[in-house]
C-alpha cells in the first residue's frame, strides 16, 4: 500500500510541474487527488463484498462500477491537464452524465468479456452475477442483457453531444475515444487489456499495412 501510495504522490506531483503556469494549478491537483480517493473508496466496497460472499443488486454494482472501471479518473486527469476554462472544471465537478455512461460502457464491457476468466479465482462478483441474481435469469440471458444495456448506453452518448453547448469537439473527441477504445478492446469477447498479444492485428493494420488509394494524379494516399 506504501507503494501505491507513494505512486500517487508522484503522480500528483507531476500534474502541479505539468500545470505551474496555470492560474489552476491547484484546482487541477485537488481534482486529480478527490478522483484518486474516490477510486480507493470503490475498490474498498468491492473488497469488503469479496470478503463477504456479497452480490449486490445489479444497480448498487453499477453505481460503484462507473468509478472503479478507472475511467473517471482517466478522463478527468486527460481534459484538466489541458489549459481548461473555469467552466471546465465547475461542469466536470458536477459528475457530468457522458462521463457516468462512457465509463460504465467500459465497466460492462469488460464484465462479459472477463467474467469467465476471473471467476476461476476469488474475484468480486461482476455484473452478470449480479444481474443474474437481481431478475432471476441464466448466464446467457444475463450477456445478453447487459449488451443491450451498452447499446442504449451509446444512444445517450449520442444525445449527450447532440445537446452539448459547452464542450469543445476535442473534448466530446475524448469521451467518445473512451468509448469506441473500449468497444474495439473487448470486441467479440475477447479481453485484449489483459492478452495484449490481441491486439496484434489491429496495430498492424493501423501502422504497418494502412490502407492505401491512388489519387488521380497518381500519388498514392494512406489512411490509417
Amino acid at each position: 500500500m506504501k507503494v501505491v501510495f507513494n505512486a500517487i504522490i508522484e503522480v500528483c506531483d507531476e500534474v502541479k510541474l505539468a500545470t505551474i503556469e496555470s492560474k489552476n494549478s491547484n484546482t487541477v491537483v485537488q481534482c486529480v487527488k478527490e478522483a484518486f480517493g474516490n477510486l480507493a473508496r470503490v475498490y474498498l466496497t468491492e473488497a469488503k463484498w469479496s470478503q463477504e460472499i456479497c452480490i449486490p443488486t445489479y444497480q448498487e454494482y453499477k453505481d460503484n462500477g462507473v468509478i472503479s472501471s478507472t475511467y473517471p479518473l482517466m478522463i478527468t486527469s486527460f481534459i484538466l491537464l489541458a489549459k481548461s476554462a473555469q467552466y471546465v472544471f465547475d461542469w466536470i465537478s458536477s459528475n457530468p452524465k457522458i462521463i457516468e455512461v462512457v465509463s460504465l460502457i467500459g465497466r460492462l464491457g469488460n464484465d462479459i468479456c472477463s467474467h469467465k476468466f476471473e471467476q476461476e479465482r476469488m474475484h468480486v462478483v461482476s455484473a452478470v452475477e449480479c444481474c443474474m441474481k437481481q431478475y432471476e435469469i441464466s448466464e446467457e440471458d444475463a450477456y445478453k442483457f447487459i449488451e443491450k444495456e451498452i447499446e442504449d448506453l451509446w444512444k445517450v452518448i449520442n444525445e449527450e453531444c447532440l445537446k452539448s453547448d459547452l464542450l469543445t469537439k476535442p473534448m466530446l473527441d475524448c469521451f467518445l475515444n473512451a468509448a469506441r477504445i473500449t468497444e474495439l478492446a473487448y470486441e467479440n469477447f475477447k479481453d485484449k487489456y489483459t492478452d495484449g498479444k490481441l491486439w496484434k492485428d489491429d496495430v498492424i493494420a493501423l501502422l504497418v499495412d494502412p490502407i492505401s488509394m491512388e489519387k488521380p494524379n497518381g500519388n498514392d494516399i494512406h489512411y490509417k
